[in-house]
C-alpha cells in the first residue's frame, strides 16, 4: 500500500512541533549561579550560616522555608509577610523572574530576567544549608 506524502508531510511537521516540548531543560550550573548570585544579589543577601542580613534577608536554608522567616531581618514588607508559599524551585523561579508580580508590594526589585541564569541560582541556592 503506497503511503501518502502527505500524510508523511503532517506527520513530520507534527514531530518539529511537539519534539521541543519534550526536550529535557539544560542542567542547571551550580557553579554559574554561585558566580551570578554573587553578582546579582550578593549586595543584598548572604548566603553564610550565622551571615548578617544585609539590605535583604540571609538566604541560608531558603529552599523549603516560608516567607520572611529571617528573624533578625526586620525590613520584610507586610506583602512577602503574608505570601503563603513554600519556597521552591518553582515559587523561587516565579519570583526572582518578576518579584513585584509574583509578590505585589515587595520591597524587591530586582529581577533575574533570564531563564537559565534563574535555573543556575535556585539550583545553587538550594546548596546553600
Amino acid at each position: 500500500m503506497p503511503v501518502n506524502p502527505r500524510v508523511i508531510a503532517a506527520a513530520s511537521a507534527a514531530a518539529l512541533l511537539v519534539s521541543p516540548a519534550f526536550a529535557a531543560s539544560p542542567k542547571a550550573d551550580i557553579e554559574n549561579g554561585k558566580t551570578m548570585f554573587s553578582i546579582q544579589c550578593g549586595t543584598c543577601h548572604s548566603v553564610e550560616k550565622s551571615g548578617p542580613s544585609l539590605m535583604g534577608p540571609n538566604l541560608v536554608g531558603i529552599v523549603g522555608r516560608k516567607p520572611a522567616q529571617v528573624s533578625d531581618f526586620v525590613l520584610y514588607t507586610a506583602a512577602l509577610k503574608e505570601h503563603k508559599v513554600t519556597w521552591n524551585a518553582k515559587t523561587l523561579d516565579a519570583f526572582l523572574a518578576s518579584p513585584s508580580a509574583a509578590v505585589p508590594g515587595t520591597s524587591m526589585t530586582t529581577n533575574i530576567s533570564d531563564e537559565k541564569i534563574r535555573a543556575d541560582v535556585i539550583a545553587y541556592l538550594e546548596t546553600v544549608k
